[in-house]
């Protein structure tokens, strides 16, 4: 009785560890490699296509970053909405939700919110919520990893801010939006400015913009930007053409406390380089290295040129860095639309918008 007993156990057993085994391996197989830390990840991205040529506002098209299919974005038509983000991951239900800018079309004059940022629910564009800002938000906004419901924009002043956009109950959208303007709420507070806890270059006298904060984990405290220094040519002063900086940000995510130039300076330090780097976007391949698209223009008469290069992050200061031998020499292309990037789920393209506004795809080199 007692061996039959036993090996009634180790039956049990070797059916529970089989089980779980398979069902191990199930959910490793539905996670696409290059998202293998976002738990949900989202298959889809906003690109602006349409007409315009050095603008990235436009008609909004949502990308399927698998297979490259576009479908269009369409809001409610009572509000004006552009530079549409989506979420790298999805809700709870699956469902994958983007973050746009709202304008309001109210021409007689009565006293409501203007504008301010708004969390919709895909595909349908069905909107959740609205935050109005007393700051008007100039860029797309990127979503902070790990935190549901936060983000980060930049704005007309030239600062980064923090803010909540989450889902409010029925009736509260209004008195949220006159909390988010009067700078109050019944938690944090909507926005908040990413304050400095280090030297600010230029002597303090900068824009950001085009904010990335990737989900990846060796970048967890890392946000890229194009950053605009304050210069002065004879004696009036200027803000020079965005370069790709890096921003070290404290745990909570709400301090700067390191930042640097990302990619090499094209002319000595001193002089006017009127080179813009725009939409620095982060390419996780399949083995795991790392990389970066972005966008490149050496003046205001060059056409627009599609970069990549290697991106690095050393293991003891956590510095990011460029590879320099595959930085400049060599674009994916030319002739691009100035608007956000989108990359494949594999990390293998990169869907950008060419200068007719057609979706265009590219192969990213050695990129797993």
């Amino acid at each position: 009785m007692y061996l039959i007993r036993l090996l009634c156990c180790l039956l049990v057993a070797w059916t529970i560890a089989a089980i779980g085994y398979n069902s191990f391996k199930a959910t490793s197989a539905a996670v696409p490699a290059p998202t293998f830390f976002v738990p949900k990840p989202s298959l889809l991205d906003a690109i602006a296509l349409g007409k315009a040529f050095r603008s990235e506002s436009g008609i909004t098209s949502l990308i399927d970053r698998r297979t490259g299919n576009q479908r269009p974005f369409e809001p409610p038509p009572e509000l004006s909405w552009d530079l549409v983000s989506v979420s790298p991951w999805c809700d709870e239900d699956g469902k994958p939700e983007a973050v746009a800018r709202w304008a309001s079309r109210l021409t007689d004059g009565r006293d409501e919110p203007f504008c301010g940022l708004g969390l919709l629910k895909l595909p349908e564009a069905t909107v959740v919520a609205r935050v109005a800002t007393d700051v008007l938000p100039t860029g797309r906004a990127c979503f902070v990893p790990g935190q549901a419901g936060e983000i980060l924009f930049p704005a007309g002043d030239g600062q980064l801010y923090r803010c909540t956009v989450s889902g409010n109950a029925p009736g509260e959208e209004g008195a949220r939006e006159a909390k988010a303007l009067a700078g109050g709420s019944d938690g944090p507070p909507a926005l908040r400015p990413l304050a400095w806890n280090c030297p600010v270059p230029a002597s303090g006298n900068v824009l950001l913009t085009d904010p990335a904060w990737s989900s990846e984990p060796r970048l967890r405290h890392l946000v890229l930007v194009g950053l605009s220094s304050r210069k002065t040519r004879g004696r009036k002063p200027f803000f020079e053409t965005p370069k790709l900086w890096w921003l070290e940000l404290d745990d909570q995510g709400d301090t700067i406390r390191r930042a640097g130039r990302l990619t090499h300076a094209a002319c000595a330090e001193s002089a006017i380089d009127m080179t813009a780097e725009r939409f620095p976007t982060v390419v996780v391949g399949r083995d795991g290295r790392l990389g970066l698209v972005y966008l490149i223009q050496r003046d205001r008469t060059s056409r627009i040129e599609l970069r990549w290069a290697r991106l690095e992050v050393d293991a003891k200061t956590g510095v990011p860095s460029l590879s320099p031998s595959e930085n400049l020499d060599h674009p994916l292309a030319q002739g691009i639309r100035l608007a956000p990037l989108v990359v494949s789920t594999d990390g293998r393209s990169v869907f950008a918008a060419n200068g007719s506004g057609k979706l265009v795809q590219f192969t990213i080199p050695e990129a797993g």
